[in-house]
């Protein structure tokens, strides 16, 4: 009679299954784990809603679509004084001037007034204000005249914390 050899496919099938067996209980128990681990990543994502909600009530207000555009501190683009704003501040990085519809001193319906800090992208200040034509317009202030190229014309929000 011929003995079975054993085969190594077959210690392979073996040492399979002793991992499923194996892995089968501690799989068991890491369910556990994980459930409570989803439990508490759900409390997070509740809390941060929570405090999204609180944040979305405090833009709701001031939600300005406009057109952005950027401008450089040149007699061409600007008064005789390009490097004084209309607050009569220097110009400096994060100034932004809005169209005139947009100010408080030039519009009844105005809601921004000079130094006042408005998130476009960042934070920026108001300092400036544009030629009486423009409407609905944002334009701020580069230093480089590539720069401004580069960004062109966009449509954007602009958001003033209440």
């Amino acid at each position: 009679m011929r003995k079975k050899q054993f085969q190594p496919s077959t210690a392979v099938l073996l040492v399979m299954a002793l991992m499923l067996f194996s892995f089968g209980f501690g799989q068991y128990q890491s369910n556990n784990v994980f459930r409570k681990e989803i439990t508490s990543l759900q409390d997070t994502v509740l809390v941060y809603r929570q405090s999204l909600e609180s944040k979305r009530k405090l833009f709701s207000n001031s939600l300005e679509q406009v057109t952005f555009s950027s401008y450089n501190p040149a007699i061409a683009q600007t008064d005789s004084t390009p490097f004084i704003t209309a607050s009569g501040d220097s110009v400096d990085n994060w100034t932004i001037a809005l169209s005139r519809d947009m100010l408080r001193r030039h519009s009844k319906a105005g809601q921004f007034s000079y130094r006042d800090t408005v998130y476009a992208i960042i934070p920026l200040v108001v300092k400036d204000t544009m030629h009486p034509r423009y409407e609905k317009t944002a334009d701020i202030l580069s230093f480089s005249h590539e720069a401004s190229r580069w960004f062109g014309r966009r449509q954007g929000y602009l958001v003033k914390p209440n």
